[in-house]
């Protein structure tokens, strides 16, 4: 199967399990739970007919996805901002529920969620939620990480992913926490390097030569993701109408 065929594959499973009338029905009830919440649930509460864990279920695969053909070709995604709110708005309501999942990964799956739709302000509002800053001398986690990573703090990033690049995990762990503990490292050596792409020229090799603040960056630069909007650009000394 080439890459292609793939990525249809991926986006006809989504586009699947987000048009089924059943999703729909329970997505729209959890939505309306989650609102009635916030508002103070009235003393006769309606009959709620949905099932939190075949929920949770659903939306992971069709987020898994939409975030797999969105990492194959970024390219991929654009065509369905629609499905990718929709998406948001279901792990946005189970967090404010707390129902089938931890809300911090809630919290997170809506932020990842928003930001492939193109709603970086929902993203980044939504990852500084997910808990407070670690210390700069103790472990971070992986949400702390992509939390940091999504609300643009991208030093931030750097920094804590870095503890965990200088600090490898013991080989001696068991098999299970070892794998995990070798994600966590993979991760961090990714997210260290992200910013070197957001800022790189688009030759893919660093160099000294200034670059015009008002160059597109090579990665993560596509239609519904623009990082910063300077005003001016000393390097054609003009202003940047982005």
């Amino acid at each position: 199967m080439t890459g292609t065929e793939r990525r249809g594959v991926l986006i006809a499973r989504m586009q699947g399990l987000l048009s089924d009338s059943g999703f729909q029905n329970e997505l729209a009830q959890i939505r309306a739970k989650a609102l009635l919440q916030d508002l103070g649930e009235p003393e006769t509460s309606p009959r709620w007919t949905y099932t939190a864990g075949r929920f949770c279920r659903n939306a992971a695969a069709a987020m898994y996805a939409l975030e797999t053909a969105a990492l194959e070709n970024p390219d991929t995604a654009f065509p369905h901002t629609d499905q990718a709110r929709q998406l948001a708005w279901a792990w946005e309501s189970l967090a404010r529920l707390s129902e089938g999942v931890a809300q911090p990964l809630a919290q997170l799956n809506a932020a990842l969620a928003y930001e492939l739709a193109g709603y970086q302000a929902n993203a980044a509002c939504l990852a500084q939620s997910i808990g407070p800053d670690p210390e700069p001398d103790t472990r971070p986690d992986t949400q702390t990480l992509v939390a940091l990573f999504l609300q643009r703090r991208l030093m931030a990033t750097v920094q804590r992913a870095q503890y965990l690049l200088n600090h490898k995990p013991d080989p001696h762990l068991p098999r299970d926490e070892l794998a995990f503990a070798l994600a966590d490292v993979v991760l961090a050596d990714a997210l260290s390097k992200a910013p070197v792409a957001f800022f790189s020229a688009g030759s893919g090799r660093r160099t000294s030569k200034p670059r015009p603040c008002c160059a597109k960056p090579p990665v993560f630069s596509s239609k519904w993701a623009r990082l910063w909007r300077p005003t001016c650009c000393t390097a054609c000394n003009r202003r940047c109408r982005r």
